[in-house]
């Protein structure tokens, strides 16, 4: 898909005379074109927790299917379950890897690792010991392609308090309230090497940074909280409390300024948001532009899907989304289903050029269309051209496509076609571009002028005033 998107940008960007393009929606991000396909669907049902591999062939995701009401009929009992499936990009198969329902009571935990295509699963369910009620926790090395599970650890676990927790890395996993210990546990998942944790005082407590190092918050007397992190080959705790601000206490991820994702190149990132409504960018708001238009904002004129944010799809439902860079596509769930749309970078020139010669070629179209209509009309009505006020509504009949008249500028008011001594130079009307103007004359035939700046009838069509659904899933 990535190379028919980059054949179909070259393709715009040649065929400035052709009358009909497809659609294309781009966006420009910190100076990096991107264009987008069209979303698929890859699976049905509930979706939620997506993950992707870090290489972007794999997609991890919780599939909720509801039971069949028919199965009351035929005397059966399903019931809704959860099912934790990964879907291949790279042959388009999916492996149903587990599922928990009312009946198991499992609760799923799944987490990719950084090596490419392996993950790891965290089952916890009830289990009894005699008259007492325990966790049974169960961690399995996952690896996708070749659809294998590998039990690598099994723990029983308090219920009070019990539970596995997973770096955000996937490198290791935090034990908490083992049956029977008077500590907890952090086994390191790539060698086996389990560490001893000890439990905390109340007041403190263990968690993962967003590094994947293991921190540990302590209360100490003077009320306040110090921070320490495990240096995992020696098993020593290294104290890392920031300084105080304002008397307070400061969590040390808190110092570490958050970066945004740089996959594309230095400054170039995308990202996914699901928002209530999304208005347009703000080029050409306030009307004709007292100055040139910039690259920019000549890519966001063009055409009402390209700006940033790019609409990717409309449904309220649409919540939970992954971009992937490696494998270039976002992947989304909604009502319905899992989707997943393929996008590439392109040079911003060679969008600008397809951009141009797309917006050439549905203008000229759109004013040859125009043109011909209002000659049939003045055809029909004595030689008589429509008046300006209401012109629209009268070459309606002779169109195919009403909003063929949207953008078009119409030039004559009434005029009598018969005492149009020179139709090759008289202009009926015309059609602007951020590229150019495509100019109607009366004997039908049609005229590119370019670099004319939009008019106000352009930016009224296309502009700020232009809203997105709300539940979107777009980029920006």
């Amino acid at each position: 898909m990535r190379v028919s998107l980059t054949v179909f940008c070259v393709a715009c960007a040649v065929s400035a005379g052709a009358q009909q393009l497809p659609e294309m929606r781009c966006l420009v991000s910190n100076g990096q074109g991107y264009a987008f396909g069209s979303p698929r669907q890859v699976a049905t049902g509930v979706i939620g927790n997506i993950d992707v591999s870090s290489d972007g062939k794999f997609v991890a995701y919780e599939r909720m299917v509801a039971f069949d009401p028919l199965d009351e009929v035929r005397a059966k009992t399903s019931k809704p379950r959860m099912v934790l499936t990964i879907w291949n990009a790279q042959n388009d198969s999916s492996w149903n890897v587990a599922e928990s329902s009312l009946d198991n009571r499992v609760q799923l935990t799944f987490k990719w690792t950084q090596t490419n295509n392996i993950g790891v699963l965290i089952s916890e369910r009830p289990v009894k010991a005699g008259d007492r009620s325990l966790t049974e926790a169960v961690i399995e090395r996952i690896q996708a392609g070749s659809n294998q599970r590998q039990t690598a650890f099994r723990y029983v676990l308090d219920p009070n308090g019990g539970m596995v927790d997973a770096s955000p890395d996937g490198k290791a996993v935090l034990v908490r309230g083992i049956d029977g210990a008077t500590a907890d546990e952090v086994v390191d998942l790539s060698t086996g090497k389990r560490i001893s944790v000890g439990k905390e005082k109340e007041g403190g407590f263990v968690m993962w940074g967003a590094d994947g190092s293991l921190l540990v918050a302590r209360r100490v007397a003077d009320g306040n909280r110090k921070w320490l992190k495990y240096d995992f080959p020696s098993g020593q705790l290294v104290d890392v409390t920031p300084p105080k601000f304002e008397g307070k206490d400061i969590e040390p991820f808190a110092l570490r300024p958050i970066k945004l994702p740089d996959k594309e190149g230095a400054g170039s990132f995308l990202a996914a948001v699901a928002t209530d409504y999304i208005n347009a960018d703000e080029a050409g708001s306030n009307g004709r532009p007292h100055t040139p238009p910039t690259k920019a904002e000549k890519l966001a004129q063009s055409d009402p899907g390209l700006r940033g944010p790019v609409l990717i799809d409309a449904d309220p439902s649409s919540y939970s989304y992954h971009i992937s860079h490696p494998a270039k596509m976002l992947v989304y769930g909604k009502r319905g289903g899992l989707f997943v749309c393929p996008f590439e970078p392109i040079d911003v020139d060679m969008l600008e050029k397809a951009m141009a010669a797309r917006a050439k070629a549905k203008a000229m179209d759109k004013a040859k269309q125009v043109a011909l209509a209002l000659i049939i009309y003045s055809a029909d009505f004595d030689d008589v051209m429509p008046p300006n006020s209401n012109w629209q509504e009268n070459v309606y009949p002779y169109m195919k496509n009403k909003d063929l008249a949207n953008g078009f500028v119409y030039s004559l008011n009434g005029n009598d076609a018969g005492k149009i001594t020179d139709p090759a130079n008289t202009m009926l009307g015309s059609v602007d571009t951020p590229y150019g103007r495509a100019v109607a004359y009366a004997d039908g035939h049609v005229k590119w002028v370019p670099g004319v700046n939009p008019t106000y009838a352009y930016l009224s069509a296309f502009g700020e005033e232009r809203r997105r659904p709300v539940g979107a899933i777009v980029t920006v």
